[in-house]
């Protein structure tokens, strides 16, 4: 019978009163295994309710300066800069409600991050991204909470923003 935690190995020899030799790997599971406990843990909580937060704040900023701004070219960055965080409020929180005007946009860039096929052209980005990055790896498959954080969390770190938009092409380093 094969144990299902790393530890029951030391735990059936005791009971068995055989010699336990407790080995440095043993130790490195336990505190993998700790620290992967932790950090869904923050994932899933105070994390995510801080990048919600953030993200609410940086949006509010964007649709402020989008409203304040007389300039057509910064009117128009503004709006890259809604529809960039409202992609991100989507992401957290699918039933946070969007304006209508940038309904569009923004779905069109959840679709290709929900269906993770592959590289595409972001609509809102202006260049090619991999989507499959979008798909939860690992513990952030266990629950909505933590596909939510994942998928924001590379929304973030993933998009980049280029004075050149015909450099890098993401399927070049693949």
């Amino acid at each position: 019978q094969s144990p299902s935690k790393f530890y029951c190995v030391y735990q059936d020899a005791r009971y068995q009163g055989l010699p336990v030799f407790i080995t440095t790997d043993s130790l490195l599971n336990s505190y993998r295994g700790l620290y992967n406990a932790l950090t869904q843990r923050l994932e899933e909580g105070p994390l995510l309710e801080r990048m919600q937060e953030m993200t609410h704040a940086l949006y509010d900023q964007a649709t402020g300066q989008w409203g304040a701004a007389a300039d057509a070219d910064v009117k128009e960055a503004a709006w890259q800069n809604r529809v960039f965080f409202a992609v991100a409020t989507a992401l957290l929180d699918p039933q946070a409600p969007l304006p209508q005007e940038l309904g569009e946009q923004v779905q069109a860039e959840l679709d290709l991050i929900s269906t993770a096929e592959g590289p595409a052209e972001s609509p809102n980005l202006g260049y090619t991204q991999d989507y499959r990055r979008y798909s939860p790896p690992g513990h952030y498959a266990r629950n909505d909470r933590l596909q939510r954080y994942f998928k924001a969390v590379t929304w973030y770190s993933e998009s980049a923003f280029y004075f050149d938009t015909s450099y890098p092409d993401v399927t070049e380093s693949e």
